[in-house]
């Protein structure tokens, strides 16, 4: 600013002088050459400011697509876990624990999105770097589908396990009521007529 006022003050004092002695030529290109010094300088400096605010704008960009992928390598580790559950009350637990996973991915969905809008508003404002925030917006985009695929199957995959567990546990109780009556059906007590009762049920 107080640069500014120096250049100010002197074009005034040029343009004073220019009007005392409008015929001098040696005065007119110096108060011409201050004015173009001034204006370059000034568009040097809305250049350097520019660039600045675009390596800034790319630099949270991709500080930002960083912590995405980090967080989606941690899911990825998650979902490299394949256990699915040897009993019932097991693969419940493993679902709440999945169920859980589901809803981090979907609180991570509101940070890809606002990746994808910095993404877009710098590839409109014809970013230098515009051709690589996009290829890396891409890369980020794709991990997460994949992971999203990943968790979709293994949720079907506990599903499936817990259909059988619950067949598994339906059938043993099934076999044990077997087992009961059929016991109950060949004992040989059936001649003692003292617990006649309980035997007919």
């Amino acid at each position: 600013a107080a640069h500014q006022d120096s250049f100010k003050e002197l074009q005034r004092l040029g343009e004073r002088l220019l009007r005392k002695a409008p015929t001098n030529r040696d005065l007119r290109r110096k108060v011409e050459l201050l004015k173009q010094e001034q204006q370059n300088l000034q568009a040097a400096w809305n250049s350097r400011d520019e660039q600045l605010h675009n390596s800034h704008e790319l630099q949270l960009f991709h500080r930002e697509a960083d912590q995405i992928d980090s967080v989606t390598s941690s899911h990825e580790a998650f979902l490299e876990f394949d256990e699915l559950g040897s009993t019932v009350d097991s693969v419940e637990g493993l679902l709440k624990r999945h169920e859980e996973f589901e809803h981090t991915l979907q609180v991570q969905e509101e940070r890809i999105n606002t990746l994808n809008d910095i993404a877009n508003k710098l590839i409109q404002a014809r970013h230098y770097a515009g051709r690589q925030i996009d290829q890396k917006r891409n890369q980020v985009v794709e991990r997460r589908k994949k992971v999203k695929e990943k968790a979709k199957d293994r949720r079907g995959a506990l599903q499936a396990s817990l259909a059988y567990q619950e067949f598994l546990r339906d059938v043993e109780e099934l076999s044990q009521w077997i087992r009961e009556k059929y016991k109950a059906a060949t004992d040989e007590s059936y001649r003692d007529l003292t617990n006649l009762q309980g035997k007919l049920q």
